[in-house]
């Protein structure tokens, strides 16, 4: 029995051949266990990020799943190159030529810390506040055919056509509830719009829910077999068994 069918016959609610292991990793762990810098993968090509991947999903043959990070659009993969002086890598921009040495990722406790892991912080500058700004705020809708052009979803076929049967792949997604409530100005913020103002939440939230679905018809084109659903509040008490 293949590891991809492995797999669908344990979340089918069948019986597989054993107990399948997936073994769920972040980028970091994936360059460690391919024996490549981090940097190689944050500011790769999607050849780079794809190869790290399944050489990190080589080294452990009994692993069954693997969860496959998105790549870097075209236009940003063409607008940059790594250059290594010294042992040190450098991020150069190739329409200036302007480098930027690149340093060693913050560490999970540095995060804390430093309050990154604050989830009533918004990163938007200017959280929809009407219905009349959504569009303005999130652009036209795109298509599954511009996310493939864009070219975020290459790793996924690039893993698929070397690993074939030996995994079953999952792209990350991110839950359209809490994206709605950063985009309303974060958790208490936008708590408070879906209880004062649930027509606007409704529309945030099919917005974002559009978009989603375009990006997983995209994964799903390029060979991924699931989503790998990683909000913080898409726990049991906000997902009704019918969604």
């Amino acid at each position: 029995m293949t590891s991809r069918q492995r797999m669908r016959i344990a979340l089918e609610r069948g019986k597989p051949d054993r107990v399948p292991i997936a073994m769920v990793a972040d980028l970091d762990f994936y360059c460690k266990a391919a024996g490549r810098p981090l940097w190689e993968f944050e500011f790769g090509d999607n050849a780079a990020r794809a190869a790290i991947q399944r050489d990190a999903h080589l080294r452990f043959p009994d692993n069954d799943f693997t969860l496959c990070w998105t790549g870097v659009d075209h236009e940003t993969a063409a607008s940059r190159r790594v250059v290594v002086e010294d042992g040190q890598p450098f991020l150069e921009w190739t329409a200036t030529g302007e480098r930027t040495p690149i340093q060693p990722r913050k560490t999970a406790a540095h995060w804390s810390e430093r309050g990154g892991g604050i989830t009533s912080r918004s990163g938007w500058e200017r959280p929809i506040a009407s219905e009349q700004e959504i569009e303005a705020a999130l652009g036209p809708v795109p298509t599954v055919q511009d996310i493939l052009r864009r070219g975020i979803y290459d790793p996924v076929a690039a893993l698929r056509r070397d690993l074939g049967e030996r995994a079953y792949i999952a792209v990350a997604a991110h839950g359209v509830f809490p994206t709605a409530l950063d985009a309303m100005g974060g958790f208490e913020e936008g708590m408070l719009a879906l209880r004062d103002r649930p027509h606007l939440f409704r529309a945030v939230v099919e917005q974002f829910a559009l978009r989603s679905a375009a990006t997983l018809q995209a994964g799903a084109r390029q060979g991924a077999d699931a989503a790998w659903l990683g909000g913080y509040l898409e726990g049991s008490d906000l997902i009704s068994p019918a969604a």
